[in-house]
């Protein structure tokens, strides 16, 4: 063998095997100190209000309530839903981070999100424009996508929004039509304070 080729596999096996050594540590760290990370995973409403303060001061809709609350310290989730009926028809996912992004960044995240949703479920992901609601005396645009297909029709209104977080973000998901309640998601950013 030539020795350029001899210093190219030991230089790439030298790397392989730091890469596999840190995939090592990473598992191990994650095991050793996740639970550590995850806060607020209970049913404590005090709990899932301090992880929901983290993101942005804000009052639930009349009629829902906050089902889950995960705090991961560097990053926030709030799943706000239906208080009775119709569960998983509607829900509002509110998510804060400690590091902000612009709305672009945010908005082609989702499409991505969802057109690997549509590859996995058969649905036809299309762009709706935006709708407009202001919280805290700045308009937001969130961006609005339907997806129809297999008998499948879900509406989904994403967008960033100044909150306590140092990137809020806002997801509502539901069936296109009556299942989407608008009005919960405006009352909500809305309240935002």
């Amino acid at each position: 063998m030539r020795r350029e080729f001899k210093i190219l596999l030991i230089v790439f096996g030298s790397l392989f095997g730091l890469l596999a050594l840190g995939i090592i540590a990473l598992v191990i760290a994650v095991a050793h100190y996740g639970p550590a990370l995850v806060k607020d995973m209970t049913a404590d409403p005090a709990a899932m209000k301090r992880t929901a303060d983290r993101i942005a001061t804000f009052d639930v809709p009349p009629g829902y309530r906050i089902l889950s609350a995960t705090d991961l310290k560097i990053t926030q989730s709030v799943m706000i839903v239906p208080a009775h009926g119709r569960r998983g028809s509607f829900n509002i996912q509110l998510q804060g981070s400690a590091v902000p992004s612009d709305r672009s960044s945010s908005i082609a995240g989702m499409k991505i999100g969802l057109g690997l949703m549509g590859r996995f479920t058969g649905c036809d992901l299309k762009d709706d424009g935006v709708d407009d609601v202001t919280v805290r005396g700045v308009p937001v645009k969130l961006a609005v996508f339907n997806c129809t297909g297999r008998g499948m029709k879900m509406r989904v209104e994403t967008g960033t929004f100044p909150g306590n977080a140092a990137q809020a973000t806002v997801t509502a998901i539901g069936v296109s039509g009556d299942g989407f309640d608008s009005n919960a998601l405006h009352a909500l950013l809305r309240s935002v304070r």
